[in-house]
């Protein structure tokens, strides 16, 4: 196949949307770009295309070799890579703590072994915050790519040889999609990592590489349908979907591949999109899109950190510059002299990429035989574990999430007096109602009651509510449906509400993280007053009915959200030893009032209107007179920015044990 630049061009928009994506640049109050990471989706196709378009040439012209292939694949991707590997772990013996270094070894040599997307699969999901501080987690996709081409050229030529490639191509791709519809958004994680449902984008390529040439014509209609400048702007188009376009992230890959293989079929043919993308600084861009890729990552993680997990206007264009510096310097002395076999012989290339895997296999065997200690000699052990201890509470789903459970005949959790048969009190919301669950389970445990907790991230159990969040947003229906069942059933004399109830309203202090929501079908995106009305509406609704009648209900208000990741600030409070800096660091109570002032007002005034409704405010137990503490010199009260961690959890100890009392006289005088 000759050169076609416009692919060079393609490659550069899809580096580009990823590298927007991870930026998570906000843009008249939406993500920019909020689908760019179907720029990967884009690049598994153009590998299949590519890849199968090598193939099948060489195996016309004089036969296909194995070890030819295989000695291209090793030049094209291994030098970069191990460099990328080792100077990211460097990095990072510097940049994070003892839990997140083992975390990281393990990440490494799940990349080195081409594993990693299974390694991710386990430990994380890729659009939660926890992405934005992994260095390596964009190797998930490398690893795919690897793996693909392992197998790929053996089921290539097998299928040539029998004749039936055409066929077998039609009908897997056309199963996978099925699949995809009706599986990814109950198993986003599986259908996001796994190769098994990323290989039909690989065979999409594949597809198209098999197909004969598109012939001429001189219909006006058959030239449009023709025309890849048609599908190279629906697929961008994709890259940033329209406000009531919502759909999974796996379902969105299914335009994202059909647009790509697309433009591809037709491509070659002359149009304004050709012309433009084979504009020499676009076609550039796609030269280096390898190294934009590995790069990028690595270097916006370090620099949020250094920005206590932020990233400025200023920060991000000066990470934009180390991003494309480098690449242009991998480009030229890595990428160029290693796939060129008259400059750099394969024992050369060979003992290169194993000096560098060593030196990785070396620190990652250091890091995990101390633990990470070695590296990490201030943390105390009470601060690692306050962290891990709050992991345990705010990402475990042992009681929360019920959806993920393996055993799904207890979906709530039950703690202090387990032998009653009757429910003293019960604590219902979002994830933040989990995050207190170790304060109310020592309170239940001394006063001998009996609590059931029912949680659910990004969900609050209230009539008529549903998070815009795809497939999850039916499963917080169920949630809910579940949690009045149980509020029917027991009718217990107390109920806790506790949510992040600014997620719901305003997202975080910056805008970012907006939670939209619908209630009784209706979406409610319009303006910060029309979702406000809205959760007012749900829990009004909510109250009256005629279960919670002889409850007395206590509606928590949030409790404040910090601006800086706890983690990265405690990091540098290591090296300072100050803790005047943790405490610089933590939100000022006045900055947290203000944000939260509209959602307090609106909770107290249902308070004011109802007879069995109060509401408590915490404040003054996680707020000092200016500022609400991220923790101590030895423990953190905060998870991550609005998470609470045990040691948190435990400061609302002496003022939700004195409800409970009160309460309890106030129930033994009636």
């Amino acid at each position: 196949m000759r050169y076609r630049p416009e692919i060079d061009g393609l490659r550069a928009i899809a580096v580009f949307a990823v590298i927007v994506f991870h930026l998570d640049i906000q843009l008249f109050g939406s993500h920019l770009l909020a689908s760019g990471y179907l720029g990967v989706d884009v690049f598994f196709v153009i590998s299949g295309f590519l890849i199968s378009n090598i193939i099948i040439r060489e195996q016309n012209e004089r036969g296909f070799s194995y070890k030819k292939f295989y000695l291209r694949r090793i030049r094209r991707i291994l030098p970069l890579l191990s460099v990328v590997l080792v100077s990211t772990f460097i990095f990072s013996l510097f940049y994070l703590d003892q839990n997140q270094l083992v975390d990281h070894s393990y990440a490494q040599l799940s990349s080195i072994g081409m594993f990693s997307n299974f390694y991710f699969l386990r430990t994380l999901n890729y659009f939660s915050e926890t992405t934005d501080l992994n260095p390596l987690i964009h190797t998930w996709s490398l690893s795919i790519e690897e793996q693909f081409y392992i197998i790929f050229p053996f089921i290539l030529l097998f299928l040539l040889r029998k004749r039936i490639l055409s066929t077998f191509l039609i009908l897997f791709i056309i199963s996978s999609i099925i699949s995809v519809v009706l599986f990814s958004p109950d198993y986003p994680n599986i259908f996001f990592y796994s190769p098994w449902f990323r290989a039909w984008e690989f065979l999409a390529g594949t597809l198209v590489a098999s197909l004969p040439k598109p012939v001429s014509c001189n219909s006006v209609i058959l030239r449009s349908i023709k025309n890849p400048t048609l599908y190279l702007c629906l697929l961008v188009a994709f890259f940033q979907p329209l406000p009531f376009l919502s759909l999974d992230p796996g379902l969105l890959t299914i335009p994202a591949v059909t647009f790509t293989s697309l433009y591809l079929y037709f491509g070659d043919s002359p149009s304004l999109s050709k012309s433009i993308l084979s504009m020499r600084p676009v076609a550039f861009l796609g030269w280096i899109s390898y190294s934009l890729y590995l790069w990028h990552q690595p270097v916006l993680v370090f620099t949020r950190i250094e920005g206590l997990g932020n990233l400025s206007f200023l920060s991000s264009t000066v990470a934009l510059m180390i991003t494309v510096l480098l690449s242009v310097l991998s480009w030229r002395f890595l990428e160029k002299p290693f796939r060129d076999p008259k400059i750099m012989g394969v024992k050369w290339v060979i003992t290169f990429v194993v000096m560098c895997f060593t030196v990785t296999l070396g620190i990652a065997g250091i890091v995990l035989f101390k633990g990470g200690a070695y590296f990490d000699p201030k943390s105390s052990k009470t601060l690692r574990d306050s962290f891990a201890h709050g992991k345990t509470v705010a990402g475990s789903y042992e009681c929360v999430d019920h959806d993920r459970l393996k055993n799904k005949t207890k979906l709530w959790c039950e703690f202090g007096n387990l032998r009653s048969e009757s429910v003293d009190f019960i604590v219902m919301g979002d994830s933040h109602a989990f995050a207190l669950q170790p304060v109310f389970e020592k309170i239940a445990t001394e006063l001998e009651l009996k609590g059931l907790m029912f949680a659910k991230s990004g969900c609050l159990p209230l009539l008529g509510f549903k998070p815009d969040r795809g497939r999850d947003g039916d499963r917080c229906v169920e949630f809910t449906d579940l949690t009045l069942t149980k509020l029917k059933e027991y009718r217990p004399p107390i109920v806790f509400m506790v949510a992040r109830w600014n997620y719901y309203y305003k997202g975080r202090y910056d805008g970012r993280d907006l939670q939209n929501f619908s209630i009784d079908g209706n979406e409610v995106l319009d303006s910060d007053f029309n979702r406000l009305i809205a959760l007012q509406k749900v829990i009004k609704r909510s109250l009256k009915e005629s279960y919670l009648e002889n409850s007395i209900v206590k509606i928590i208000h949030q409790i404040p959200e910090q601006k800086n990741i706890p983690r990265e600030v405690y990091k540098q409070f290591r090296i300072k030893n100050d803790l005047n800096f943790v405490l610089e660091k933590s939100v000022s109570r006045n900055a947290f009032e203000t944000f939260n002032q509209d959602i307090k007002k609106m909770i107290d005034s249902i308070a004011d209107d109802s007879k069995n409704v109060d509401s408590l405010n915490l404040i003054d137990v996680y707020c000092l007179a200016e500022k609400c503490p991220l923790g101590t010199s030895e423990r953190t009260f905060y998870f991550d920015r609005d998470h609470v961690s045990i040691s948190g959890s435990m400061l609302a100890y002496p003022y939700l044990s004195s409800v409970f009392r009160e309460l309890s006289e106030f129930r033994e005088n009636q």
